[in-house]
């Protein structure tokens, strides 16, 4: 059975970097997992009514319900790193998928969301960690803003309704956090581009 291993930075992440490549992958019959890298606390699109556990529990909520729906089982495999949003350690990330390789070997494929030309520090230390972990195949995604280059995965059927409803999971927070990324992907129709 493949292994395809999806890091997402922040919850939002694996539905705007990955949405018709995981439901692809759902499709075929991969083992799919997800590793969460942080909670997303860091937002500073926090309504000031809220708590900071308050917002990771929001954002956790929702990132389980869109992983369910590009899945397409509640029986979710979701590993959560706890890293600081805004801090992540590519040293921590290194291990893990280190230890990801050896509980998966052979034939792990691993899939992070965002690349390391990105702003974000977190997306960079991410990338950083996979690649040091000398795992077998590491392909990095782009935004849906960046719209040049790589291969294209385009959903169909139930692919495309599987990453619609992932998309309405982020109704509760993540898609006022970043409004222009959510409407990137609608415009492109859900697009999810990979590189090597």
């Amino acid at each position: 059975m493949r292994t395809t291993i999806l890091w997402a930075p922040h919850p939002d992440d694996e539905v705007l970097y990955t949405g018709a490549y995981v439901a692809m992958c759902a499709t075929r019959g991969d083992r799919l997992v997800l590793v969460a890298v942080t909670d997303g606390g860091g937002s500073a699109a926090k309504p000031s009514s809220w708590s900071v556990e308050d917002l990771q529990r929001v954002r956790a909520a929702e990132q389980r319900a869109s992983w369910e729906h590009l899945a397409r089982t509640a029986a979710v495999d979701i590993r959560r790193l706890a890293q600081p949003d805004g801090a992540v350690a590519s040293s921590v990330v290194q291990v893990y998928a280190q230890a990801l390789e050896k509980i998966y070997a052979p034939g792990a494929e691993h899939y992070v969301c965002g690349h390391a030309g990105s702003g974000h520090p977190d997306h960079r230390a991410v990338v950083a960690g996979v690649k040091a972990a000398g795992a077998r195949v590491v392909r990095f995604t782009r935004s849906p803003s960046e719209t040049a280059g790589g291969t294209t995965y385009r959903p169909t059927g139930a692919n495309l309704t599987a990453v619609q409803l992932a998309v309405d999971a982020y109704r509760a927070f993540g898609q006022t956090s970043v409004p222009g990324e959510f409407q990137a992907l609608r415009d492109i129709g859900y697009v999810t581009r990979a590189f090597a």
